[in-house]
């Protein structure tokens, strides 16, 4: 079988292609496959020209059987014309922290992501607290996550008190304002934080000089809490964090272990989430090969069993709930039923999606 794979490019998250791509090869050799590789660099997923021409060579010159592109909407749409004329399939990889024009599948595209955007929508419908102020920057607030959970929130009589969006592009968060602002609060205030590389290190950080954080719960973002697991641990869990994250080193089952032991092993380095969306493409993949069928319900991942949205191609993994508990970092996964539901109501609550500022794949600038 020959599988193509158009790679991003990430200056914040450097290892980002690379850990996706390596885990996705090791995957299907781990199964007995042998695959003829042929992959190409898209940069941040902005060209279409470039994604065009390069997926063209691939599928017209080097007649690949599948193609695997980690790109984000609405850039993936510049690709349907040649997989119609060519019959050829595509998985569309990616964070999950766009919406699609609208929710109407296409016959040769497939999705498989972290599902940011709709893990956002379950954490802000878990928010009780009356206040919120939102935590993002420029870049953050200008992808779906963002809007996504504020909408939940507020949606449920909720308000937003206070929108801390500073300007910036270097990796510097001044927050004595918020010590001012919860200074006058006498209840509970959610703070919604959406933040990657560089900028979640420095919250956290600057989280340990505020002085008025007592009645503050933190619900994050999916790639907020997962990055925060892995580089401020010991403030996380001395925190009121909370939130539904995508993948996690913990997540309690036998995929989950066979993957980490063996990409680990073979790489000297830990196993994170973009290796993690590898290794189950990798399962996917060799499902299709085995069963010559696109039928995913009940498919074993790292992220657990899988529901499989028929009408828009996308695998639906379980989601896993974070929080903390006597300093005690709890992960609580919700059942695939439970979440393919929510997933139902999420696609009911955006008919007609808002499209994201930002043209380029999340994470990949």
């Amino acid at each position: 079988m020959k599988i193509a794979v158009l790679l991003p490019q990430s200056t914040t998250h450097p290892q980002l292609g690379y850990d996706f791509y390596l885990a996705l090869q090791q995957c299907l050799q781990f199964h007995d496959e042998v695959i003829e590789w042929y992959s190409a660099s898209i940069g941040f997923g902005t060209d279409e020209n470039d994604i065009l021409s390069k997926a063209e060579d691939f599928i017209l010159n080097k007649q690949i059987d599948l193609l695997v592109a980690f790109v984000d909407f609405p850039k993936v749409e510049c690709l349907t014309n040649l997989l119609e004329t060519t019959n050829t399939n595509l998985f569309v990889v990616n964070m999950g922290a766009k919406m699609p024009i609208n929710w109407e599948g296409h016959k040769h595209l497939f999705f498989l992501n972290l599902q940011e955007t709709f893990l956002s929508y379950m954490t802000g419908q878990k928010i009780t607290q009356k206040q919120a102020i939102v935590m993002a920057n420029y870049y953050e607030g200008g992808y779906s996550p963002c809007q996504i959970m504020s909408d939940a929130f507020m949606n449920k009589g909720g308000e937003i008190i206070y929108n801390f969006i500073p300007h910036t592009v270097s990796p510097i968060l001044e927050m004595d304002i918020l010590d001012e602002i919860l200074k006058e609060q006498t209840t509970e205030t959610a703070m919604l934080c959406f933040y990657s590389s560089p900028l979640t290190n420095v919250f956290w950080e600057e989280w340990k000089k505020l002085e008025h954080k007592q009645l503050v719960s933190i619900f994050g973002s999916s790639t907020f809490l997962m990055e925060s697991i892995a580089v401020q641990h010991d403030i996380l869990i001395a925190s009121n964090s909370k939130g539904f994250i995508a993948w996690d080193k913990t997540l309690d089952n036998a995929v989950n272990k066979e993957f980490i032991q063996n990409f680990e092993e073979k790489y000297n380095r830990s196993a994170n989430c973009f290796s993690a969306l590898g290794w189950d493409l990798g399962i996917v993949i060799n499902h299709i090969i085995k069963q010559n069928n696109y039928q995913f319900d009940e498919l074993q991942l790292t992220r657990g069993s899988v529901k499989y949205d028929d009408d828009f191609q996308s695998i639906i993994t379980p989601a896993s709930y974070l929080s903390i508990q006597n300093k005690q970092l709890l992960i609580e996964q919700l059942s695939s039923e439970d979440t393919y539901e929510a997933w139902q109501n999420f696609k009911l609550a955006n008919q007609s999606p808002n499209q994201a500022g930002w043209i380029n794949t999340y994470l990949c600038s």
